[in-house]
């Protein structure tokens, strides 16, 4: 039948681009997206995803299953290479077409806990390094109440103005990182211009 992993694995292989989003918050947990984009070129390709979208919503799907397996490999590497215990929890997914019909989407997610400490490296997960493929990109977000301080290697493109004003910094493929790189220093924002009253000028009475 149509729900056979072969199916599966056909789709995996037809998606056009694939991108990996690491948002990174306060507390050091981390919520990863894998995002897969399909282009739909013709109707009999945009009824065979729709099918495939429909059963992936209601169904433990093998590429649902692989993923949460993946996801909890992952995290076991990274609890390994740092001794910090560490579990992949809040597992979602999603798929959909777009407005047009002419792009496909499948988006699985799930949170890392404790996947970097507070105000010290991202990266330290990444044993034997990271390899991205053409088609591919990685993404990390600073979540709530962090900004970047540091990240190497240099990434192609920052949202902002500068590393420290960015929301999120991107590094496309192909790319073959490092041992424990990419690495990103997460801090918090650096605050903003103290208050007159902060600027050494002396209250009444002294």
């Amino acid at each position: 039948g149509s729900s056979d992993p072969d199916t599966v694995r056909e789709l995996q292989q037809s998606f056009d681009r694939t991108e990996f989003r690491i948002t990174v918050h306060a507390n050091g947990s981390a919520e990863w997206t894998f995002r897969f984009k399909q282009t739909l070129a013709n109707d009999t390709e945009r009824a065979e995803f729709r099918e495939f979208a429909d059963r992936f919503d209601s169904e433990e799907t093998t590429l649902y299953t692989d993923f949460k397996r993946r996801a909890r490999a992952l995290t076991d590497e990274g609890a390994n290479a740092t001794d910090r215990p560490m579990n992949a929890t809040g597992f979602s997914k999603r798929a959909s077409v777009n407005a047009l019909g002419n792009q496909g989407t499948v988006e699985m997610s799930f949170h890392w806990v404790a996947f970097a400490p507070v105000s010290e490296d991202v990266g330290d997960v990444f044993q034997g390094g990271l390899y991205i493929r053409a088609d591919q990109r990685l993404v990390v977000s600073a979540g709530t109440g962090v900004a970047f301080a540091e990240a190497a290697p240099e990434p192609d493109s920052v949202s902002g103005d500068s590393l420290a004003g960015s929301e999120s910094i991107t590094w496309e493929g192909e790319r073959s990182f490092t041992d424990e790189r990419p690495r990103i220093v997460l801090a918090p924002p650096p605050t903003a211009t103290d208050p007159p009253e902060a600027s050494g000028t002396e209250g009444p009475g002294n």
